[in-house]
């Protein structure tokens, strides 16, 4: 849903509406896809034209002190903190900010 966000060495970060490992029995299940999505980074190969490497930083869970379905552009501080939104979870289960360090 949202772009990605280059970071200093060339790595790029973004976010995954669904999926992630909060598959079962999860509160963002209801949406149609399993899993309350993910913040991830690629990262580029040491030689050109081999595959990026994906690392998952955070896979959501939806409930209470987590959030879910993440749709918002990531922000990426001078310090390397990743800070977005998501739309579900949280104390009241309407989504939340949140901080990533990679």
């Amino acid at each position: 849903m949202a772009g990605l966000v280059f970071g200093k060495n060339g790595e790029l970060f973004g976010t995954a509406e669904y999926g992630g490992s909060a598959t079962s029995g999860s509160p963002c299940n209801f949406y149609g896809a399993p899993g309350c999505g993910t913040v991830f980074e690629l990262t580029p190969p040491g030689t050109p034209g081999l595959p990026w490497t994906e690392t998952v930083l955070h896979s959501f869970s939806g409930r209470k002190g987590d959030g879910g379905v993440p749709l918002a552009f990531l922000t990426l501080s001078r310090d390397g903190v990743l800070y977005g939104t998501t739309s579900s979870g949280g104390d009241s289960n309407l989504g939340t900010v949140f901080a990533v360090k990679p």
